[in-house]
Formats: structure tokens, C-alpha cells, sequence
């Protein structure tokens, strides 16, 4: 009886050992073929990863374009960080173009051809880009040092347009006002102090004729309206002999020639002041007239 139940044990013991090993070898068989199966399915990835620099200076370049294609499709793209860093991770194995660009650089391509579990690290200097410009010539009238005068202001009729007005028209008045040393003021017919002189002291001329009282409405407007000015010279000290009578300053205004070609015709109306010009020409293309009118608003409504 005892023998029978010893063989009992050991025959079961024998069964429990093999279906302990049949387990183990089938469990061993389905992990290599999980792991071979997901080998084949997800092949391991590359990275790609580097700096961007000035080829000239060597310094980091953020926020560079990194754009990065394989058979002319858009696989990734990124921007550099601050120190110029980048990087492309899990990029599967292939050969891929690295199209590298930044503001004022010259744009750069790479050529690359990863593989499985590969790591590359690039350093790209971009070069400085040039751009061939067309010729520029610049003229100007020569200002030599013989032909400098202290104390001289030259004002065009397009420098008397850069004066804010309370009108919609520019007046000499306005911008004289803008120049260092000059005051205007006064009620009803403006008065001119320049560097502390009288307005007496002044000269005023208009293409050589001597002006007396030209400018009104508390100094705002001026008898010089800007669209028949070519160029006015004022001399706030230091003028030639020629300039005799005054000791203060002179103010020489240059009218420009009327058109020569065609009638032209203009008219302004406002809270202010209201004018006429008309310009024709009297032999054509040889001399022309000129008419300027203006007339104040304030002065009929004041009466």
C-alpha cells in the first residue's frame, strides 16, 4: 500500500515537471516572436540634432528655419533656440534634405542619409548674403567754404510746406517763426523781433523791392504766400554791405517765374484767409506773368 502511494506521488510530480517545462519553452517561443514581429514593425529611429551660426562671427543664430524634406515632401520643420540648438527626433532611416534659412543669410542645403539608431550632429555656419544693388547717383549743389555765410538761412518754398498752419495755407510768416532767435508778435499786423532787435531794424525785401509792414493777423499770415516763393534768404547778422539801413537782420525773398506754357489757376478759402493766383504766359515760353491776391476774413468780420 505504501509503495503503491509513493509511485502515485512521483508519477504526478513527474506530469507537473514536464507541464512546467512545456509552458516555459511555449512562453519563450511567443516572446521572440513578439519581439521579432515589433522589430520588423518599428524599426529603431535617427536623430538629427546641431547648432546654427554666423559664419563669420560665429555667433548662435535663434530662431533660424530648419525645414526638413524627404522626396520633396515636408517630413518636420523647427526654429533654433537662443543659443541656436536644434534637434529632430525619431526621424525614420532614409535620405532626407535639410533646408536651413535666417534673415540676412544666405540660404543653406544639406544632404543627409540616416540610418537605423544613428545620431547626427551638425554644425551649420550660415555665410552673411550680399545684395548687388543698382547705381545710385546723388547730387546736391556744392556748399564749399568759400561760399558759406554765418548767420545765413536759405528757406525753399517746399521747407515753408513742412510748417503745421492753423490754415490750408503755408506763409514765410509761419516758418520764420521756427528759427532760432526769432519772435512775432503783436496785434493785428505781427511784428518781427529777431536776436532782440526792433522791427524797424529789419529789412525786408521782395525781389529787391524794400516791404513795409508784410506781415498781419497777430503774425500768423504774411503778403508771402508759399506757392510763389523760390527760395528766401535770411540773414540773421553778419549780411554784406549791400543789405545798408538795417542793423538787425534782412530778409530777401526770391519769387519764382510764372508758367511760361499753359494758364494756371488757383483759389483758396478758409476761416483765415482767402486768396487768388493766376499765372499765364505773355510770350510763350519766353516770359510770363504772375498774380497773387490775398485778403483776410478776420479784418471784414472785425469792422
Amino acid at each position: 500500500m505504501r509503495a503503491r502511494i509513493t509511485w502515485i506521488f512521483a508519477v504526478m510530480a513527474s506530469v507537473v515537471v514536464m507541464t512546467a517545462l512545456d509552458a516555459g519553452r511555449a512562453y519563450g517561443q511567443a516572446s521572440d516572436a513578439s519581439v521579432s514581429g515589433t522589430g520588423q514593425s518599428s524599426p529603431a529611429a535617427a536623430v538629427v540634432r546641431g547648432t546654427v551660426t554666423d559664419a563669420d562671427s560665429g555667433e548662435p543664430l535663434p530662431d533660424a528655419t530648419l525645414v526638413l524634406r524627404r522626396s520633396g515632401r515636408l517630413v518636420d520643420a523647427r526654429v533654433t533656440d537662443v543659443s541656436g540648438g536644434f534637434v529632430f527626433q525619431r526621424i525614420a532611416a532614409g535620405r532626407y534634405v535639410l533646408r536651413t534659412s535666417y534673415i540676412g543669410f544666405d540660404v543653406q542645403t544639406d544632404s543627409l542619409d540616416l540610418t537605423e539608431d544613428e545620431i547626427v550632429t551638425l554644425d551649420i555656419a550660415l555665410v552673411p548674403s550680399s545684395a548687388q544693388m543698382q547705381e545710385l547717383i546723388v547730387e546736391t549743389a556744392r556748399t564749399g567754404g568759400d561760399r558759406f555765410v554765418a548767420g545765413l538761412e536759405t528757406i525753399t518754398s517746399a521747407d515753408l510746406k513742412r510748417v503745421p498752419m492753423p490754415d490750408v495755407s503755408y506763409d514765410l510768416a509761419g516758418y520764420l517763426q521756427t528759427l532760432p532767435g526769432v519772435v512775432s508778435t503783436g496785434d493785428r499786423g505781427g511784428q518781427l523781433f529777431v536776436r532782440g532787435g526792433t522791427p524797424t531794424q529789419n529789412l525786408i525785401l521782395l525781389d529787391g523791392m524794400p516791404i513795409y509792414q508784410p506781415f498781419h493777423i497777430v503774425g500768423f499770415y504774411s503778403a508771402f504766400p508759399a506757392d510763389i516763393i523760390s527760395f528766401t534768404d535770411v540773414y540773421a547778422g553778419g549780411f554784406g554791405a549791400r543789405y545798408g539801413g538795417r542793423i538787425s537782420s534782412v530778409i530777401d525773398i526770391n519769387t519764382r517765374n510764372g508758367s511760361k506754357e499753359q494758364v494756371r489757376a488757383s483759389a483758396s478759402i478758409a476761416p483765415f484767409l482767402s486768396g487768388v493766383q493766376l499765372e499765364f504766359p505773355v510770350v510763350k515760353g519766353e516770359s510770363s506773368l504772375m498774380l497773387s491776391v490775398r485778403e483776410s476774413i478776420i479784418d471784414r468780420v472785425s469792422n
